[in-house]
């Protein structure tokens, strides 16, 4: 350096140790239950809908004695399928699902679960939780591509704006459901175990958040929060990278 320029600063390392909650997803209840499925095979995919509350619907599954399949990190190779097969140039997410809704349907389920998605739980004083368009057309669109092909759907109308999981419209949707599974007697208890596991999820997902910021204040790393709905954040193909970008800066 010349002797007019001005001292330089060191460079800050990055702690090694830094954590990324995206990559840190909370535990999902991946273990059979305590007696072996004598129900139906159901499968549905961990994407749009129904990302961040697949633990809802696996435990609801299983406890009512269904065989649960479900189609995790859906990839480029699903994106594609959904892009030929869908035949319009919809938004990426939609492209995906209907990826993920392809490849789930090679495997021949008893049942394909495939919700009208209305609104999510409401978060930190949200005044809505209702979800776009073209998530709440989803189901009615896939359902015009796959019924003709010989699938079974099961079809609860899910809406969890306003009183989330206490909603009694959504108790009401996944009884029925259950009756269509011929499974309406263990649903009392199957619905409380599911909720139960819902919430224990929720709490680790805010806990994963919690530690990156006392990480953050502790080492006086500067932390981002990226806003959006969980079917987009937590997908590496649809979050555009989003989270390395940042963490790379």
């Amino acid at each position: 350096a010349s002797p007019t320029s001005p001292p330089t600063t060191p460079a800050t390392e990055e702690p090694t140790d830094t954590p990324t909650p995206t990559d840190e997803p909370p535990p999902t209840p991946d273990t059979p239950t305590a007696t072996e499925p004598t129900g139906p095979v159901v499968a549905f995919p961990d994407e749009f809908g129904f990302k961040g509350l697949t633990p809802l619907f696996v435990v609801l599954l299983r406890e009512l004695g269904c065989e649960c399949r479900v189609k995790r990190h859906a990839g480029r190779d699903t994106l594609q399928r959904g892009i030929e097969g869908a035949g319009i140039p919809y938004c990426a997410p939609m492209q995906l699902i209907h990826g993920a809704y392809f490849d789930l349907a090679e495997g021949r389920p008893d049942w394909l679960l495939l919700p009208v998605f209305k609104g999510l739980p409401r978060v930190a004083g949200e005044e809505h939780g209702t979800l776009c368009p073209m998530v709440i057309g989803s189901a009615d669109i896939l359902a015009s591509l796959l019924e003709p092909k010989g699938a079974r759907l099961l079809r609860p109308t899910i809406d969890f704006d306003g009183d989330g999981y206490d909603r009694a419209s959504v108790r009401e949707q996944l009884q029925q459901m259950a009756e269509s599974l011929g499974r309406a007697d263990r649903f009392t208890v199957a619905w409380s175990k599911a909720v139960a596991a819902q919430q224990h999820f929720d709490a680790e997902c805010l806990a994963i958040g919690q530690r990156a910021l006392d990480f953050c204040k502790a080492h006086q790393v500067v932390p981002v929060a990226v806003l959006g709905r969980p079917y987009t954040i937590h997908n590496d193909l649809l979050n555009s990278n989003v989270p390395s970008l940042l963490r790379g800066l």
